[in-house]
């Protein structure tokens, strides 16, 4: 089953595979379940996705040692779902050198 058709996935551990480029913006439309994400120690590139606010179930979202770069969106670090409910993200790691939103937690890069 590839990601695009699953729906009941609850975690994504993409970390430290040398993944390279852009994600596609539609890659995380249908994985309403997922709870963590996480993409870091790659060299993923360019914006983070706005794709991401809709996962209702994000709990975790590990984005650090990338090249992200620009701003993360406030409706991934103030998401909401339908009824106004917020979304539960209880940990964002990213490089704020590259990037800025108001709920990013620096790295320590030692």
């Amino acid at each position: 089953e590839n990601v695009y058709n699953a729906s009941n996935m609850v975690n994504l551990v993409l970390s430290s595979n040398n993944f390279t480029g852009q994600i596609r913006s539609d890659i995380f439309t249908n994985l309403f379940q997922l709870r963590i994400l996480a993409l870091d120690n790659n060299g993923f590139s360019g914006p983070v996705p706005e794709t991401l606010s809709p996962l209702s179930q994000l709990t975790t979202l590990a984005l650090q040692k990338n090249d992200f770069v620009g701003v993360i969106s406030d409706s991934i670090c103030n998401a909401t779902v339908k009824g106004n409910t917020p979304i539960q993200l209880m940990s964002l790691t990213i490089d704020c050198e590259e990037v800025t939103c108001e709920c990013c937690t620096k790295t320590d890069l030692r």
